[in-house]
């Protein structure tokens, strides 16, 4: 099931985080370039296209550090201490940031919330996880993960745009200017992701990985990605359901299993030596990489992921893609 949300005015949005769901982190101060407005986001990928539509009209900062599950991180009272401050406060939306209200309250802050995710074309999956990613279903909530169809990535771009010409309307033009510039960036990698992907071969698109977090993947990009559990990535398969995994892995002589960044791999390394498969990587499904230069922003991140994934699809294919520019 696709959904197309309503895009919400940022000054509004206060309430309607009841909706939202994450786990936010501890971020060293910042010092603010003066009259650039504060920008605090909830995960470094938000924090990233924040930078780049903002440039030096922006001073972002993030509760999340990279390389940590976003499912999992409590917040520290540093955490309330950063949104005091803050102009503008950029959260994903749609069940990403489950105690961002709570801290909200206790910090006081009453200024401006973008939904980053509010304009995205969203999809719904199996809360329990079906087995089978890059399907939509009738039912279960929404997959907040939205980023990884790349133009659902462009809708965040332009969410940010109007919330930073919202509270700088002095900059507008600098925002206008580099929103251009990193939309044709997001159009570019979605070009050449399609021109990867979609080629493959009906029997060498799928691989396993931990949770739903790659749905927009999928389905974007003519993946079938197995999943071991739901979008919550802390649910623990009991014995019986990952015996039904490994049978259907070794039933459709799936190849491919990936370690997902800021995830704990005691599952995916228990499937991996029951079945046979050897893991063949790792993934970023909700955080930007720590030491490597690819994987610290998001167009790079999301570059990494393809070029991992299609060397374990086709490696042919995948040969010297992370050297050669798109």
């Amino acid at each position: 099931m696709t959904i197309n949300p309503p895009a919400f005015h940022t000054t509004y949005l206060l309430f309607a985080l009841c909706c939202t769901g994450s786990a936010l982190a501890e971020a060293p101060a910042m010092e603010q370039p003066q009259g650039v407005p504060r920008v605090v986001t909830t995960n470094p990928i938000l924090q990233d296209i924040v930078r780049h539509v903002g440039g030096d009209q922006v001073s972002a900062s993030c509760l999340l550090p990279p390389g940590i599950d976003i499912h999992s991180f409590d917040p520290t009272p540093a955490t309330v201490r950063s949104l005091v401050e803050a102009d503008l406060l950029v959260i994903n939306g749609y069940g990403l940031e489950t105690r961002l209200e709570p801290i909200l309250e206790n910090a006081n802050f009453s200024g401006p919330i973008a939904v980053a995710a509010s304009t995205s074309r969203l999809i719904t999956v199996d809360p329990d996880g079906s087995g089978h990613e890059g399907k939509t279903h009738d039912h279960g909530p929404i997959d907040p993960h939205a980023w990884h169809d790349l133009r659902n990535a462009i809708s965040y771009a332009e969410v940010i745009h109007d919330a930073l010409v919202e509270i700088n309307p002095g900059a507008t033009d600098t925002y206008d200017r580099l929103t251009d510039l990193y939309v044709r960036e997001l159009r570019t990698l979605d070009t050449w992701t399609r021109r990867l992907l979609l080629p493959l071969p009906e029997n060498d698109r799928s691989f396993l990985v931990s949770h739903q977090g790659l749905a927009y993947l999928g389905q974007a990009y003519g993946l079938n990605i197995v999943t071991v559990v739901g979008l919550s990535p802390h649910q623990d398969p009991d014995a019986r359901q990952i015996g039904t995994i490994i049978k259907h892995l070794q039933a459709h002589e799936i190849r491919a299993i990936f370690v997902e960044v800021g995830a704990n791999p005691g599952i995916i390394r228990q499937i991996s030596r029951e079945s046979g498969i050897p893991i063949s990587d790792e993934l970023h499904t909700g955080t930007l990489g720590v030491g490597s230069e690819l994987s610290a922003t998001f167009t790079g991140m999301f570059r990494l992921n393809v070029i991992r994934i299609l060397r374990a699809l086709d490696p042919d294919a995948a040969a010297g893609l992370e050297q050669n520019p798109l």
